[in-house]
């Protein structure tokens, strides 16, 4: 087709240039531009392009090996040749790293082994991943979730539900690409091992500890957690290897006051939603 439109952008956003009249209200990178407030709609919150800097505190905590995602106001940290944010939260920038990263950490561990098997086995875990994820996203777990709010104990029966849920799936998406770059190196260490994913239901009133089946996505179970353990645990992901009878959690939601992780080894608190915030786990070693 012929091109009725053109842009021009300063690199934060501001429109310096344009050509034709179309209506159209995607605008810099592809995003939603709300011409009522001058600023453009970022899913978590609102950005400001005339400033660079979103309106509203990123509920990300930030790295502290990596002081400029310490500011909360921060537009694709502040490089936006580099990094764009769509999400409000986490730079595409960073995201693509992340997925980088694993994917060459897949790529070295294929080399080193030189197996086929072990070369479909490493990439069908990735996507499997991916598809993981949509389901968590999606919206589908809704009921099972309510479901065990009901049975949960009374260190989180007084949460407000549908505020649980909309946070849970408005969060997942970042904080599992924050895991996924804690634990590539486990999961291309034990891609061949990996069996299952599990989703975490909100804490038992009892002493429990069980796995019930869910679905399968490409070819991987994915189970539903019932236990006791923590101290106000709402969800969370983990996944689970042949052989081992537990999962192994990559991360957490909670319902309490937001605290860092009191064993720095075990993990660390990546982002905090309202009510709820969440951890990521540190991978085993080995």
């Amino acid at each position: 087709g012929n091109i009725t439109d053109q842009y021009q952008y300063e690199a934060f956003g501001s429109l310096l240039n344009q050509t034709g009249d179309s209506d159209n209200y995607y605008l810099y990178t592809g995003e939603q531009y709300d011409e009522n407030l001058d600023q453009y709609y970022l899913r978590a919150r609102y950005y400001d392009q005339g400033v660079g800097r979103f309106t509203q505190m990123d509920t990300w905590v930030g790295q502290m090996s990596d002081p400029v995602t310490l500011n909360k106001y921060l537009y694709g940290n502040a490089d936006p040749v580099r990094y764009t944010d769509p999400t409000g939260r986490m730079p595409i920038g960073e995201l693509m790293a992340v997925l980088q990263t694993s994917t060459n950490l897949v790529s070295t561990a294929i080399r080193v082994v030189s197996v086929v098997d072990k070369v479909d086995t490493a990439m069908s875990l990735l996507i499997a991943m991916k598809d993981y994820q949509r389901i968590i996203s999606s919206g589908v777990l809704t009921r099972s979730l309510k479901d065990g709010f009901k049975q949960s104990s009374d260190k989180v029966k007084s949460v407000d539900v549908d505020s649980a849920i909309d946070s849970l799936i408005r969060m997942s998406p970042s904080v599992t690409i924050a895991s996924l770059s804690a634990w590539s190196g486990f999961m291309t260490r034990h891609a061949s091992r990996v069996d299952r994913f599990v989703i975490y239901l909100p804490q038992a009133p009892i002493p429990v500890s069980t796995e019930i089946p869910f679905m399968k996505v490409r070819g991987y179970k994915v189970n539903f957690v019932i236990d006791n353990k923590g101290a106000g645990r709402l969800s969370g992901v983990g996944v689970g290897l042949k052989g081992e009878r537990s999962p192994h959690q990559l991360w957490r939601m909670d319902y309490h006051k937001p605290h860092e992780s009191k064993n720095e080894s075990k993990g660390r608190l990546y982002a905090i939603d309202g009510a709820f915030h969440y951890h990521v786990n540190n991978s085993p070693s080995k």
